[in-house]
């Protein structure tokens, strides 16, 4: 999902005039503003065993600094992030583990044939109706948005001293 951020430009324009001390500095920021990204998105993620939320991390994609990446390490992610349109089933094996805890939180034992119908409904159910949205990745960019404008502005200006 790109991000448009006041600065970023003029910071590029800069940056690929630069030493190699100010790539060092832009890496360094660009996982800085990676990791704070990282951190506002797990907060705001949903969580049941916090799968989701622990799987959450961040890379620096080029020496420079103009190229970073938060991702989500599970295959769920998008879907909990923009839920789920009606239509099939959804697969069995996470739906299954997740009624599984569910039902053991309230009675502290299931039989394994009501496990498969609660199963077998849930997922009829999502079938049915989809799941609705979290967007939790949008508001956790709104939430970092202001942070990395500082954080691009302040790398900005170290450039144009350097430079200059």
């Amino acid at each position: 999902m790109p991000v448009e951020v006041d600065g970023l430009r003029r910071f590029a324009e800069a940056l690929h005039k630069a030493p190699r001390r100010i790539r060092m500095e832009g890496a360094r920021a660009a996982d800085d503003m990676g990791r704070v990204l990282g951190m506002k998105l797990a907060a705001l993620a949903p969580h049941f065993e916090g799968h989701l939320k622990n799987s959450i991390a961040h890379q620096v994609l080029s020496e420079s600094g103009t190229r970073a990446q938060v991702f989500a390490q599970v295959p769920y992610a998008k879907v909990v992030d923009q839920g789920r349109r009606p239509g099939k089933f959804p697969p069995v094996a996470p739906i299954r583990r997740w009624v599984e805890l569910k039902l053991h939180q309230r009675s502290g034992s299931i039989r394994s044939n009501e496990l498969d119908s609660v199963t077998y409904l849930v997922r009829r159910k999502i079938a049915r109706k989809g799941t609705k949205a979290t967007h939790y990745v949008d508001r956790g960019m709104s939430a970092a948005k202001g942070y990395v404008a500082g954080r691009i502005e302040r790398l900005a200006n170290l450039l144009e001293g350097i430079i200059q």
